[in-house]
């Protein structure tokens, strides 16, 4: 598998809350992403930047996501919505388990 790697640009508003390194992983995963179906390789993205997020001292909230993926990106907000659904969910069961 090849890597992808995609800067954010100084322009790139980022979410409230959002750290450094999850920004660049929501980032590479924005920017190559299919805003219609998400591919394996698409998820795979979703899933490096919500570890990331976990990590992170601070944390961002889904709406600030939603409302970054929607204004900033473009996204559809159907899509958005369910992303950010995946996010919360994701990241309280990682909560859950103990994983830090």
């Amino acid at each position: 598998m090849i890597g992808l790697l995609v800067s954010p640009t100084a322009s790139s508003k980022r979410p409230p809350g959002i750290s450094t390194h999850a920004f660049s992983r929501l980032h590479e995963f924005e920017a190559a992403a299919s805003k219609e179906l998400l591919s394996e390789d698409d998820w795979n993205r979703f899933f490096d930047f919500i570890t990331a997020a976990h990590e992170a001292p601070d944390k961002v909230c889904a709406k600030d996501l939603h409302r970054w993926f929607v204004k900033e990106r473009s996204w559809p907000d159907e899509m958005a919505g369910d992303l950010c659904h995946f996010y919360e969910r994701s990241t309280a069961l990682l909560r859950h388990a103990g994983i830090s």
